[in-house]
């Protein structure tokens, strides 16, 4: 048999006492006068039901970074790293200092600099923190409701986050370039 029970997360004692009173009470023409079913009333027929109020946990994100293919690409740039590195600064283990690379003459061997990219997204996320569930499953939701801001860097071990000098923001405005 099917469960027919309401979408996890979207029932409430509000919801409940709304649907129970201008719903039930009226198709069944009952009349009750002033009474109506409290919102307290609809917490413990909740209980009562197996609902539970509860805080909502975060969800499992599957990205695929664990697939054959993905697997064997960052094999190959991993070890494109390792042939690559007598080309990158290294450090002294005792004081970090930097050994620069030692680049052979006459060969079209570059100094590599890597460059890190640095991402962070913080979300508003207006939803509702907590929700009654019944048997603790979880209401699913849409990775990323709400509206985020999104803060992006590059990174140098040399020069740390690479910017703009103010002469060259000045320049792009003057279109310079």
């Amino acid at each position: 048999m099917k469960d027919k029970s309401p979408v996890h997360g979207q029932i409430s004692p509000i919801k409940l006492q709304h649907g129970v009173n201008k719903t039930i009470i009226l198709g069944l023409r009952l009349d009750l006068g002033k009474a109506t079913i409290s919102e307290n009333c609809t917490r413990h027929w909740l209980k009562r039901l197996g609902y539970e109020l509860t805080t909502v946990k975060q969800g499992i994100y599957v990205d695929g970074h664990e697939q054959p293919d993905v697997v064997d690409y960052h094999m190959t740039f991993l070890n494109t790293i390792a042939e690559n590195e007598h080309l990158r600064n290294m450090y002294d283990n005792k004081d970090l200092e930097i050994i620069q690379p030692t680049l052979n003459p006459g060969t079209m061997e570059w100094k590599h600099v890597p460059v890190h990219h640095d991402k962070s997204i913080f979300w508003s996320n207006k939803l509702q923190q907590r929700v009654w569930v019944k048997g603790g499953r979880m209401p699913l939701r849409k990775k990323g409701q709400g509206k985020a801001i999104h803060v992006s860097d590059f990174i140098t071990e040399e020069v740390g986050r690479l910017s703009l000098s103010n002469e060259q923001v000045f320049c792009l405005h003057l279109s310079c370039f």
